[in-house]
């Protein structure tokens, strides 16, 4: 896992480009958009960031996961989604 520093978007896009990151306790002011949050993990796929979450699990309390660049492929827009308290597994 990352840090515990809150970072705000801009911080996280400069910090961690075009990757997927797990952002714990994110401060939202309209959904989706972030305005700062705690960066557990970031990986350049979505695959390798469940990877390294994956020896953390279960892991509580809001979180979401986002990426930092432009997706490429509008069909997988939806996957940037809020993961609430007591959700297990997203597909």
């Amino acid at each position: 896992m990352d840090t515990n520093q809150r970072l705000t978007w801009e911080e996280i896009v400069a910090r961690y480009p075009n990757q997927w990151v797990f952002i714990a306790e994110p401060e939202t002011e309209v959904y989706p958009d972030v305005i700062n949050g705690i960066i557990l993990a970031a990986a350049p796929t979505k695959k390798q960031l469940y990877e390294l979450l994956l020896p953390h699990a279960p892991i509580t309390g809001l979180h979401c996961i986002k990426y930092t660049g432009i997706i490429s492929q509008p069909d997988h827009r939806w996957r940037n989604v809020f993961i609430l308290e007591g959700h297990q597994k997203i597909n």
